[in-house]
């Protein structure tokens, strides 16, 4: 193994590896579910190795599927194999593939425990299921829960290895409440931290830095429709994002999104009048372009973070363009 490969180190993620193992064992399936970025690739990966090593002489089939039309292809694929076998899947969609637990439960019915799989998913990728509680999925459900502290520091020794720098006691106990256990959201901070020892560890300094604002975007999106029974993720950088935004992001356009972003990611800066248009107009902006349309999209942001009661403004420069600040 490489210095800076990941290993499999925290407590949470053998528990869940022991778990996959022990269904195995008995020939039953496992369902394994999660937030995006909360760490089931590693748990997928070891499985694999580990599965090889154990079970030498069964037949394996595993793939990540990112796509709908890779998640049909690879259900076909298991289709066509003439002997029942082990199937293990990550799924890591941004559009619900529930409809893959029918097709591996129809498997199962025809082989019985000849056939038999283990599934990786995101909530997201598979919430028609989760609510529906479908038998293939809901069987052997095991949530990926968010890290809790002792894990952190586990996941901080293992970063020491790969990355060469170990945060002080205190900051790794900021961080974990910051991130409230989730492991991208982790990863995220120790980089910045390890960028900038001196780095103010506040929610008001990270909710303006891009890297974070992209990993909590797709977890406010992830987790709207989570089930709190399951997985609830008490991360205070989180509720202080919701709190700030309102939901702004599920409220603007994608065309408003994009400028509200890169207002964010050059905060205190100037964004000029030309790259607004760019993103307004595309490739026709020379021929589109109005200021009086510009003006009304940066209206249009104005007045939903205004209504969304967000810590921030947008001013505008005149014959320059606009600067996002905090009030």
């Amino acid at each position: 193994m490489k210095k800076n490969e990941p290993v499999l180190c925290m407590p949470r993620d053998k528990k869940v590896l022991e778990f996959c193992l022990d269904r195995l064992s008995i020939s039953e399936p496992a369902s394994v579910v999660t937030l995006s970025g909360n760490g089931k690739d590693i748990i997928y990966k070891t499985l694999i190795e580990r599965v090889k090593k154990l079970l030498p002489d069964t037949p394996l089939l595993a793939d990540q599927v990112v796509t709908e039309d890779e998640a049909k292809k690879f259900v076909k694929k298991i289709k066509s194999q003439v002997k029942p076998l082990l199937c293990v899947l990550n799924i890591s969609t941004e559009n619900d593939v529930s409809w893959v637990y029918d097709e591996l439960e129809k498997l199962r019915m025809k082989y019985g425990v000849s056939f038999n799989f283990i599934t990786f998913s995101y909530f997201k990728s598979i919430s028609e299921a989760l609510h529906s509680k479908k038998k293939g999925l809901y069987r052997s459900l095991k949530v990926l829960p968010p890290a809790d502290l002792n894990d952190t520091n586990v996941l901080m020794t293992d970063f020491e290895r790969r990355f060469q720098y170990l945060p002080s006691k205190n900051q790794i106990i900021k961080i974990h409440g910051l991130s409230g256990g989730h492991v991208g959201l982790i990863k995220s901070l120790y980089l910045l931290l390890r960028t900038d020892h001196r780095l103010s560890l506040t929610e008001s300094v990270l909710i303006s830095n891009p890297s974070i604002i992209a990993r909590l975007d797709a977890l406010v999106k992830d987790s709207k429709d989570i089930d709190v029974s399951l997985f609830t993720l008490k991360s205070s950088l989180l509720e202080r994002y919701k709190k700030g935004s309102k939901g702004i992001l599920l409220l603007f356009t994608s065309q408003e999104l994009e400028i509200w972003n890169l207002l964010q990611s050059r905060k205190g800066e100037i964004v000029t009048r030309d790259i607004v248009a760019e993103i307004i107009w595309k490739n026709n902006t020379e021929e589109k372009y109005s200021d009086w349309a510009i003006d009304q999209v940066i209206h249009r942001i104005r007045e939903k973070i205004r209504k969304a009661k967000s810590p921030h403004k947008i001013l505008t420069k005149k014959g320059q363009g606009f600067i996002l600040q905090e009030k």
